[in-house]
């Protein structure tokens, strides 16, 4: 609960600057990945952006976030292949 109430002055501080913005964007390619994981494609766009990847402040001020973020769209991918091919990815093949 401290850690929380830590980040909310720092979280308000980044957005009154307009500093949140693109901070919400570096996380986007570099910690959180379009299916819930950093993929090459996602280091590509960041690259091609020149966005730098998140230090360890930033990761800590997002770090609710990035792992709510990241199980939401993990879902969601899990979901999209079960639709496409079927099958649940989370299965066990062995």
């Amino acid at each position: 609960m401290t850690t929380i109430a830590i980040r909310y002055p720092f979280l308000f501080l980044f957005r009154i600057t307009g500093r949140l913005g693109p901070l919400f964007e570096r996380a986007e390619y570099t910690a959180i990945g379009l299916s819930g994981h950093v993929s090459m494609l996602d280091k590509s766009v960041a690259k091609e952006r020149k966005l730098k990847p998140l230090n360890r402040f930033e990761r800590w001020l997002l770090k609710p976030i990035i792992e709510d973020e990241q199980k939401l769209r993990r879902e969601c991918f899990r979901q999209a292949v079960i639709e496409v091919m079927g099958e649940d990815p989370k299965t066990d093949w062995s």
